[in-house]
């Protein structure tokens, strides 16, 4: 019988972890948290990503003219 607890207490443990992962997933986004900066977060992330694809086509390209 103990056996049959311990494996309860076991799923009620796990089952309530869950439950609290979605619930927090679901929780709506605070107040003090500004819009503005995660566009301006996004906004340099792209810029970056932008300049990186900029420097890799590049060194392609010096690579690609001195082999031929």
């Amino acid at each position: 019988m103990t056996v049959v607890w311990v494996v309860v207490g076991a799923f009620v443990v796990v089952a309530g972890a869950a439950w609290a992962a979605v619930a927090r997933r679901g929780r709506r986004v605070d107040v003090a948290d500004d819009p503005a900066a995660g566009r301006e977060a996004r906004g340099r992330q792209h810029r970056y990503e932008a300049e990186r694809h900029g420097d890799q086509g590049d060194t392609w390209q010096r690579g690609r003219e001195s082999s031929g």
